[in-house]
């Protein structure tokens, strides 16, 4: 098997890390100072902005305007992406709503109100360096690796999760539980969204309490098991990640066939990215296959011809018993969100009856998008 390749914007950050490390006459940060590692890291962060700029231009290729291209990036533009909230905060009542169970029988839909996590504060900030060691550029290569900002605020996720789960998540959280030992392996938590009366529920969470570092791991499929939808296409998840990110979350997005066919190795360049933090090292041992992230046509081509079912050797998927659903109070936003540096997006006037959420992959979109 041969070993993923780094692409140019990853070799460049590691040549410009280790020529900054010559500098300070040390073969890793942690030989350093307090000081001088405070230093250096500060370099590290305004340099490579330089840096990447500098790379940007160099790379980028002169545009060629389209049709397409304008009128999805002028349909981009009126998707709307956050929702005023409804004057009324919906009642726990509200939620508990009837649910027909495969044998035809009508059951309930309990709902479960969401309740602040008690170490939260306004203070709370991650206690690691981020770095760039994974990036891939603009283009969407899997494993995809997302990491926040320096010294970023950290907002806690909430106990709780709805029972939906993708086809692989509960094999995979199993061997990550077995297999990683410095961190914790949850997938009982949920990071709530100001707002909105339904959270983002991470597949799996990877968490350092001493160093305030929680890990995003999600699982991409390219449609919906069940409904046969189209998912985690181009651009779908961008504004999710984000979220996670400048709340002070890594993300990392593997496909659903590379944990299936190559789980060792994904776990493998899970520990590459830990170490990557933890130790300051940038040590690639995963040989984990590159994949790109498809677009919306490939996903339809994949559904029609059971793209799923052959690499995951089976006949096909049934409907997801669900029992429970997290509820969040729109009207409670927490006072770390004061705190954390949000990308603003255009509002709207719409309600939130307007926003759809896709059970297998935790994801929110409005209907006319």
């Amino acid at each position: 098997m041969k070993k993923r390749k780094l692409s140019r914007l990853q070799r460049e950050y590691r040549d410009f890390f280790l020529s900054l490390l010559k500098e300070y006459g040390a073969q890793s940060p942690a030989h350093l100072s307090y000081e001088a590692k405070r230093e250096f890291f500060v370099k590290i962060r305004e340099g490579w902005k330089v840096k990447k700029q500098e790379i940007a231009k160099a790379t980028k290729p002169k545009p060629q305007p389209s049709k397409k291209k304008t009128y999805t990036k002028v349909r981009s533009a009126r998707a709307p992406t956050v929702i005023q909230p409804k004057r009324r905060s919906p009642g726990i009542k509200d939620w508990i709503v009837p649910v027909e169970a495969e044998d035809g029988t009508f059951g309930h839909l309990q709902a479960v109100l969401s309740e602040v996590n008690p170490d939260q504060t306004d203070d709370l900030a991650i206690k690691y360096h981020p770095n760039q060691f994974f990036e891939h550029g603009e283009d969407c290569i899997y494993p995809v690796v997302k990491m926040p900002s320096e010294g970023s605020f950290l907002k806690l996720p909430r106990l709780g999760r709805s029972e939906s789960k993708g086809f692989k998540e509960q094999a995979f959280f199993d061997a990550l539980h077995a297999s990683l030992k410095a961190v914790e392996v949850r997938c009982d938590l949920h990071l709530a969204i100001p707002h909105f009366n339904q959270p983002y529920e991470p597949d799996i969470v990877l968490v350092d309490r001493e160093r305030n570092l929680y890990i995003d791991i999600e699982i991409d499929e390219p449609y919906d098991g069940y409904y046969r939808n189209p998912a985690h296409e181009k651009g779908k998840d961008d504004l999710r990640d984000q979220f996670f990110t400048e709340s002070g979350w890594v993300v990392i997005r593997f496909t659903e066939r590379q944990v299936h066919l190559y789980e060792a190795e994904c776990i493998k360049h899970i520990e590459d990215v830990l170490n990557s933090i933890l130790l300051y090292r940038f040590d690639e041992r995963s040989k984990c296959p590159s994949e790109p992230q498809w677009d919306y046509q490939q996903a339809v081509r994949w559904e029609k011809s059971q793209y799923r079912e052959k690499y995951l050797g089976i006949e096909g998927f049934g409907k997801q018993k669900r029992a429970k659903r997290i509820v969040v109070d729109i009207n409670e936003v927490e006072r770390i969100e004061g705190r954390l540096k949000r990308t603003q997006h255009r509002k709207t006037g719409l309600g939130q009856d307007n926003i759809a959420f896709e059970d297998e992959t935790h994801t929110y979109y409005h209907e006319k998008n």
